[in-house]
């Protein structure tokens, strides 16, 4: 019964994301294509290219957080997720196999990007140094609801979706399951990335 009422709540959820970003959306402009001038330096295939927002404001960024809200309690499952939900995990040859994320339905920390910023059409690449690039940098210091936030050199370690008041919504690592974080400073990167003006 607890896992019926679950699922249930995740599909409303989904729903009013869904509803919220065709509602904004339609009294918003169309997205377009980011033009991509440099070259990436890791790893050795081109990533695609992200799509910018169609939509702006507050309406979107609280869709976006509505959706990534919307799998609190899933599994974190290494390559995780894609625009339409959780997806089976793949094998890493190390910590995520120890741990059967191939053998999981859930997310990874991009994964969990990409699902919620698919809410309002914007298309992210799934490795976390490519979404590091896709957006406007900002410094961290003034990161703001809804901005991406990244661990690691190159942002390649983490990335998380910054909520406010030092709380973070992520897919912290095998064994885990998607949840809110209060921030963790240590490692972060210079800058955040907002995807929504």
């Amino acid at each position: 019964a607890a896992a019926a009422a679950e699922a249930a709540r995740r599909a409303a959820a989904d729903q009013a994301s869904r509803e919220r970003a065709s509602q904004v959306a339609d009294s918003e402009r169309p997205h377009t294509q980011i033009d991509d001038d440099g070259e990436w330096s890791a790893p050795a295939q081109s990533a695609p290219k992200p799509i910018a927002p169609s939509v702006t404001g507050a309406g979107a960024i609280e869709t976006v957080i509505d959706r990534g809200m919307s799998q609190l309690g899933l599994p974190y499952a290494w390559g995780g997720g894609n625009a339409n939900g959780p997806t089976l995990g793949i094998r890493d040859g190390g910590v995520a196999d120890s741990y059967g994320d191939f053998n999981k339905v859930g997310f990874d920390c991009s994964g969990l990007m990409i699902y919620a910023f698919a809410g309002i059409g914007i298309s992210l690449p799934h490795y976390t140094g490519y979404q590091y690039t896709a957006g406007t940098q900002v410094p961290s210091s003034q990161m703001r609801r809804g901005d991406m936030i990244f661990w690691g050199p190159g942002a390649s370690q983490h990335v998380a979706l910054y909520l406010g008041d030092g709380q973070m919504l992520e897919a912290p690592q095998s064994g885990s399951t998607v949840r809110v974080s209060p921030v963790r400073w240590d490692g972060m990167t210079p800058y955040a990335v907002r995807m929504v003006s």
